[in-house]
């Protein structure tokens, strides 16, 4: 028997599963980013997001990884040439570092290895003992999953990082409430 004739051939083999034709229709379906409908949904998902994260501030949903998100920051709010103070303190934090150099910020970074947070303390410590009068971003991970280490101070850390009227940017991907 040809296959290709038959009307719904019945693959019965391990790896992939036959599909039932009403979930294949079901998957066929698309909405137009154009259209009516998706602008309604965007804003229904927007409005849900601000509901999730408590907040009446601007949302963005990104259909990508966390690195394409963090990417996505990084493209859309530093400079080349932009001041950038980074604690380094995991995979995640370095990647971060590397997403700033790609685009030509001047990128200080202030390393605490693999098995410690930044403190507020310390950080303001070592920043004053550099004599850095000029800071332009302040970037950071929250939650470094691969040391696994959460950087606790973080809201201390950015309301004394604006006083240089830096801007905050935080990569949130992992972390809990």
């Amino acid at each position: 028997m040809d296959l290709d004739l038959a009307p719904d051939p019945l693959l019965v083999v391990p790896g992939p599963s036959q599909i039932p034709p009403r979930v294949m229709r079901a998957l066929m379906r698309t909405v137009d980013h154009r259209s009516p409908h998706f602008h309604r949904l965007y804003r229904d998902v927007v409005e849900g997001l601000r509901y999730v994260f408590r907040t009446n501030g601007d949302v963005y949903p990104i259909t990508a990884s966390g690195t394409g998100a963090v990417e996505t920051m990084v493209l859309n709010f530093v400079k080349p040439r932009d001041t950038v103070l980074v604690p380094v303190f995991g995979s995640f934090s370095r990647r971060l570092v590397n997403h700033l150099r790609r685009i030509g910020a001047e990128v200080i970074e202030i390393d605490y290895g693999w098995d410690r947070a930044p403190t507020y303390d310390d950080l303001r410590a070592k920043v004053e003992s550099m004599g850095i009068k000029q800071v332009d971003v302040f970037a950071t991970v929250y939650n470094d999953t691969s040391p696994g280490i959460v950087f606790r101070d973080l809201p201390k850390v950015a309301r004394w990082i604006k006083s240089y009227g830096a801007l905050v940017l935080v990569d949130n991907v992992s972390a809990r409430r």
